[in-house]
């Protein structure tokens, strides 16, 4: 990569209360070989010495504040403003880089993309799994219940959140899928997958452990049924939701699925 043409990375990192997960990924991000990385953190008025952590690190900090916020939307708008970067990519306290080269390696290669996203990894109490997102983005990635794309794992123009608007922070719990699909499926950003894992992520956020019959989990799902109604007729998206089912049982057809929807959406 030409030096001169290096992008630079603005990784923004949002905390509230979580000390040891913030000092974690402060860690994880300071070790990256790449070197052109700013790294902001936003927290929101912790009160159990995230505060202190971030003033003993301050000194490798491009930008950070310890102020109230309206939620982590609401934070994470606030770091998108205070970034430089070409890209931004969202890490929240407590996530880390998968490993010391994963920058350097996930934009040696770069070709103006507005989106570039690569694997993750995500861990709970009990348990760990690779997530591997589909090498060609459709709709029918964002209409199954797996997530299309975690923050976490992508690189995202900075530019992007100029020409098509921030996180929604009227949204609940899922104003990071909102804005891939307005990105990617409404304006067709220009994507890149690369099969290279990027982070490891905890599953215990508020998206990952509120129970199923949770009320602002019912809310977020009828607030994404409705916005799919918006830009589909009911019969594309029933005919996607019997076949997610039926690929749950039959995952060996999911790349026939792929195939059929990228040809017909992302002409």
């Amino acid at each position: 990569m030409n030096e001169k043409n290096k992008p630079r990375l603005s990784v923004i990192t949002v905390n509230y209360n979580n000390a040891a997960g913030l000092e974690k990924t402060i860690g994880s991000v300071g070790s990256q070989t790449y070197d052109a990385i700013e790294f902001l953190i936003i927290d929101g008025g912790s009160k159990d010495g995230s505060k202190e952590i971030i003033e003993k690190y301050a000194a490798k900090l491009y930008y950070w504040i310890s102020e109230p916020d309206k939620g982590i939307y609401h934070a994470m708008n606030k770091g998108i403003n205070a970034a430089t970067g070409d890209y931004c990519l969202f890490l929240n306290s407590g996530d880390i880089f998968f490993d010391r080269h994963v920058v350097e390696n996930a934009l040696k290669n770069i070709d103006n993309e507005d989106i570039i996203y690569g694997n993750a990894v995500k861990i709970k109490p009990y348990y760990e799994r690779l997530i591997k997102y589909s090498p060609k983005l459709t709709l029918y990635d964002f209409i199954k219940i797996e997530p299309a794309l975690h923050h976490q794992a992508s690189f995202i123009k900075k530019n992007l959140f100029d020409k098509y608007g921030q996180y929604d922070e009227t949204i609940k719990i899922i104003a990071d899928w909102e804005f891939f699909f307005r990105t990617i499926i409404l304006n067709r950003a220009k994507t890149k997958y690369i099969d290279q894992t990027i982070c490891v992520f905890e599953g215990t956020g508020l998206s990952n452990s509120l129970p199923v019959g949770n009320k602002m989990r019912i809310e977020a799902n009828l607030w994404r049924d409705n916005f799919l109604k918006m830009h589909f007729p009911d019969y594309i998206l029933d005919d996607y939701k019997k076949l997610d089912y039926f690929l749950s049982c039959k995952p060996v057809y999911k790349k026939i699925l792929n195939k059929i929807s990228y040809f017909r959406f992302r002409k």
